[in-house]
């Protein structure tokens, strides 16, 4: 179960950096939305990934 939560954990934090940088990639090439909302985007999958990994580590801690 453990190997189970710990395979899950790390593939939402490899999906989330994932999606980040493709969101990082698509808003700086296309050049449409200002400065300040390619900031905030990425500062929100920034904090949605280390949430994630925090969860990941109480999962370890757990077992």
């Amino acid at each position: 179960m453990v190997t189970v939560l710990d395979t899950l954990g790390s593939t939402q934090v490899v999906t989330g950096v994932l999606l980040a940088a493709a969101a990082a990639a698509s808003l700086v090439l296309l050049d449409v939305l200002p400065t300040t909302v390619l900031w905030v985007s990425l500062l929100a999958a920034l904090f949605m990934i280390v949430v994630e990994f925090s969860l990941l580590v109480r999962t370890k801690l757990a077992a």
